[in-house]
């Protein structure tokens, strides 16, 4: 019985959220290296990017995977962009497999949540480690589109923040992480199952 409900009720879900926007949330311009975040049908906020280190990326996946590295004022920035294929799925909430990711990536033991604000399809954490250095994280979802913002000092996070509620105070701190990736969830995706084919998923059902 569950064979047959399960795939209908995860396509039907795939479906609703295809069709719950009718705009992007977040968009790059390689040519312009510009940022575009979009938080309503005419309202966009746009962030001119430095010293941009862009990598394409393929997964079987994936429609459209990439991650970048840049300057943004006094910060320095990684961004990871996934747009999964609609007959795969994240084995989790995507947040929390980026949070597993990190974790291994900057040999962390488990880090603390110390500030988290949801705006719409907006995430904004506050994490601390286990030296107790401050990682800053915004998640950006839209429908099957996934974008990781990791800030160092927090410039862009407290920007963006108060461009969509000014009445938001953030948390803050002299005590940054360095965070060198060397890796992604794309580039380490067939390690660390984050996400996978509907097809893989039933199996277990």
């Amino acid at each position: 019985m569950y064979r047959i409900i399960m795939p209908s009720i995860i396509l039907i879900l795939l479906a609703f959220v295809g069709c719950a926007s009718s705009y992007s949330t977040f968009n790059y311009s390689i040519k312009n290296k510009v940022v575009d975040i979009q938080i309503s049908q005419d309202k966009v906020y746009q962030y001119k990017l430095q010293n941009v280190k862009y990598k394409n990326k393929i997964e079987k996946c994936v429609q459209d995977g990439y991650t970048l590295k840049s300057k943004f004022l006094d910060t320095e920035l990684f961004i990871e962009h996934i747009a999964l294929d609609v007959t795969c799925v994240w084995n989790g909430l995507a947040h929390g497999m980026y949070i597993n990711f990190l974790e291994d990536e900057i040999k962390s033991a488990r880090m603390k949540l110390i500030e988290q604000i949801d705006i719409n399809k907006y995430e904004f954490s506050i994490y601390k480690t286990h030296k107790g250095c401050i990682l800053y994280l915004i998640v950006i979802y839209n429908g099957s589109d996934t974008t990781f913002i990791v800030d160092k000092n927090g410039t862009f996070y407290n920007d963006l923040l108060l461009k969509l509620d000014p009445t938001i105070k953030s948390k803050n701190s002299e005590v940054k992480c360095t965070v060198n990736f060397s890796s992604s969830i794309l580039d380490n995706n067939i390690f660390g199952n984050y996400f996978d084919s509907l097809s893989n998923r039933l199996k277990f059902y």
